[in-house]
């Protein structure tokens, strides 16, 4: 269908351009009042106008603006209609002697109009003449009026179905932006809510409400098991631009207790330039009574957005943060499934709350009096925040207690766990070698990656990188170009390049398979956008490169692999078992419902660890949309260097065979300056174990433990940002008389600063 800008640019003299206006408004089928209401016509107006400045044109597309700009006027034409018959019928009815005087003419004429039935007492062919005529007016003006008010009504009708009616809401949770993402964060919000019987969430975004209202319901399961999915909380969905304040008025963002933007899709600056934009127009508001957490794609562009958001606005980049836990991941295998548990509002969280009864207490003495939390930091009356601090710390009166509990009002502090001192022989850490790592794929951040690993793994090691996105002779120029100088910034990486497609079997068998000490696959960016396409290239390479590494290894022992494939099903479930072991492999998959896949399949879980991207983002934008000093430890958490989260063997901290409690090897734990924080074993990974005194073997299970340690110290705000918040149960927060999950006083920026070189080596003995 052509356009009117087309008609204007093709058309043949002025005759064809106002053709081409009226020809709009007919293909369009917007009548000249609706289209006064949408604005949508007058936009296409002035981009008509531009293509084909024409002084007739203009004259003619300002006529039709004027009166599309004019409300009411149907209106006051229909009730000057009304006015006139009243007079003239008054005026009538005086002339056959129907009425004394003009007052009693108007009454009775209104009366004929508005019940016609009213004129039978007429006598008289001149008063049944005059009578009939004011009736039937009057039928014809009440049809008219009767006809505006169900326009009214369908037009009311109308803005609710496509979302465009005002949100008469406060204390809400406001989402701007409808990505992969905004499902995943609305059930995560919903989980939030849940002990308080739900809330409120509104999404804004630039699409039809009815095409958001059926992929929320598709995502969801269906109009049943959504009802169940969202926990009692409403979700009001409306169409506009989250750039535009009288959109933002619309959806009430100004009294939201927190706003969450979500980066746009495609090409990351211009999503970072759309996210700054929606900043600048929340700045634009009146007030703002809750914290804005903006998502941004490109970690270069986080200064801008902060430095114009000021102290009102939280920033996650989800992409770099991603880079680092799949890093992470990739040198550890499980810790993709830790964080898993732990973000999120599902199962154990992050809370805080100062107990007199630990004044003057240590927090190693502190981590055995709390039998159903797991005690890993403080949090000074300075805001001075330490995970994983020194085990002879003293609490302070004032000092906040970090854990990670199943609600905030599970747990408190209990008579100490006597802790039998024990023989234990420490063992020191093996000492760093060289790796040798392959990456398939490319990424936008590959850039911060490289710079992270280059400070993780000893001089020498290489990373072997094959991807068909960008040809081998310009990825160099192309990493120069993105800030990172690999001949002089890489001190202890060696990058290797190889091209092709990850996918396929034959440029798999061009590298050395049987060298590599792991492997990361990543969703290359040529796919990002497409989530069903890049995960089924993801998994189509990490079957493809556990299928030669099978046959390589089989073949290194002098067995056939052909052989071995259609004999024995146990003998290939211990081998990619052992592969997993010996070359651990981190896959990143973006779509939910492919992990949902996955889990289901035993043969394809076991060959690798999967890190769902969307899922840890929409829990971590969840996390900080509900409480933005969460961000303090997220940021810790998930930063370079300082306290992170590690998995570890078992034997590392008990022989095999051994029966122990948990707090007993927590105490065996803080030998190595470590805070035990759960176990994982083939099936499960349990944060926070229940029954910490019941004595048991942990021969094939692999701990998790916070190593590391890193002091946080936030900035103080003034102004109307800051949030007294408190964690009432799953619900985190509203903008009045509450306090933050972490903190009773309100929730602060953070920067982090991370301990740099080694912890001084701890002793041998165990703590009394």
């Amino acid at each position: 269908m052509a356009t009117a800008a087309q008609y204007a640019r093709d058309g043949p003299g002025t005759a064809a351009k106002r053709e081409a206006l009226l020809a709009y408004l007919r293909v369009s089928q917007h009548t000249l009042k609706e289209a006064s209401k949408t604005e949508y016509a007058a936009n296409h107006y002035d981009e008509l106008a531009a293509v084909a400045p024409d002084p007739d044109l203009q004259s003619t597309a300002h006529v039709f603006q004027k009166a599309l700009n004019a409300p009411g006027t149907t209106d006051r034409v229909v009730e000057a209609l009304t006015l006139l018959t009243v007079i003239v019928g008054a005026l009538s009815l005086i002339a056959v002697d129907g009425a004394k005087n003009v007052p009693q003419g108007m009454w009775r004429a209104w009366t004929y109009m508005a019940d016609p039935g009213t004129h039978s007492e007429a006598r008289g062919t001149g008063f049944q003449f005059v009578s009939i005529g004011i009736a039937l007016a009057g039928i014809l003006l009440m049809a008219a009026i009767l006809g505006f008010v169900v326009e009214a009504i369908q037009a009311k009708m109308d803005e609710l179905k496509l979302g465009i009616s005002r949100v008469v809401e406060s204390d809400h949770s406001l989402i701007l932006g409808w990505t992969h993402e905004t499902v995943l964060v609305i059930e995560e919000i919903c989980i939030a809510n849940e002990s308080e019987g739900g809330g409120t969430i509104v999404v804004m975004a630039d699409r039809a409400k009815p095409s958001m209202e059926q992929e929320l319901s598709m995502q969801l399961g269906g109009p049943l098991a959504m009802r169940q999915r969202l926990r009692g909380t409403k979700v009001v969905l409306r169409s506009g631009s989250p750039v535009l304040v009288q959109d933002l008025a619309k959806v009430s963002a100004e009294k939201a207790r927190a706003t969450l933007i979500l980066a746009a899709p495609g090409d990351p600056d211009v999503a970072d330039a759309h996210t700054l934009r929606c900043v600048l127009a929340m700045q634009s508001l009146n007030y703002i009574s809750g914290h804005i957490v903006a998502e941004m794609r490109d970690l270069d562009n986080e200064p801008l957005v902060r430095l114009v958001g000021g102290d009102v606005i939280e920033t996650v980049t989800s992409h770099d943060v991603l880079g680092r836990l799949i890093l992470m991941s990739a040198r550890e295998p499980g810790l993709a499934s830790v964080y898993s548990t732990v973000l999120g509002f599902d199962g154990d969280e992050f809370y805080a709350q100062a107990w007199p009864a630990i004044d003057g207490l240590s927090y190693g003495e502190v981590a055995f009096r709390f039998p159903n939390a797991i005690p890993i930091g403080v949090r000074t009356p300075t805001d001075e925040l330490v995970l994983n601090p020194d085990c002879a710390r003293v609490f302070a009166p004032g000092d906040e207690l970090i854990v990670l509990a199943e609600d905030n009002d599970t747990y408190k502090p209990c008579p100490p766990v006597v802790i039998p001192t024990q023989p234990f022989e420490k063992h020191d850490p093996p000492p760093v070698a060289k790796e040798k790592i392959l990456c398939c794929g490319w990424r936008r951040d590959i850039r911060d990656i490289l710079k992270q690993l280059d400070k993780q793994v000893a001089p020498g090691s290489e990373l072997h990188m094959m991807s068909d996105t960008i040809p081998i002779n310009e990825r160099n120029a192309f990493l120069r170009a993105a800030g990172l100088d690999v001949r002089r910034e890489l001190t202890n990486l060696r990058i290797v390049h190889f091209d092709g497609n990850t996918a396929m079997r034959r440029s798999l068998e061009a590298l050395p398979i049987a060298e590599y000490d792991s492997c990361m696959i990543f969703a290359d960016q040529a796919m990002e956008t497409e989530m069903m396409h890049s995960d089924s290239h993801v998994i189509a390479t990490l079957l493809q490169l556990r299928e030669v590494q099978r046959e390589l290894m089989q073949r290194a022992q002098g067995l056939d692999p052909e052989e071995t494939r259609s004999s024995n099903i146990k003998k290939m479930a211990v081998i990619r078992q052992k592969l997993q072991e010996t070359s651990p492999i981190i896959c990143e998959v973006l779509d939910p419902r492919t992990q949902n896949t996955i889990e289901k399949n035993a043969a394809v879980a076991a060959t690798s660890d999967f890190c769902q991207s969307n899922k840890l983002i929409a829990q971590i934008l969840a996390m900080c949309e509900e409480d933005r000093s969460i961000e303090a430890i997220l940021s810790q958490l998930l930063g370079p260097g300082g306290a992170s989260f590690s998995v570890q063997s078992a034997l590392r901290y008990c022989a095999k065979g051994e029966s122990l409690t948990f707090f007993e090897l927590q105490r065996r734990a803080q030998v190595y300056e470590e805070t035990l924080c759960g176990y994982q074993d083939a099936t499960e990974t349990v944060i926070n174990p229940r029954d910490k005194n019941a004595k048991q073997t942990w021969h094939g299970r692999d701990l998790v433990v916070l190593a590391g340690r890193t002091t946080t110290q936030p900035k103080r705000f003034e102004g109307r940002s800051t949030l007294n918040k408190s964690g009432a149960g799953k619900r985190r927060s509203t903008n009045k008389g509450r306090r933050s999950l972490i903190s009773g006083r309100p929730s602060r920026v953070a920067t982090v600063y991370a301990t740099a070189g080694p912890l001084a080596a701890p002793t041998k003995t165990l703590p009394e």
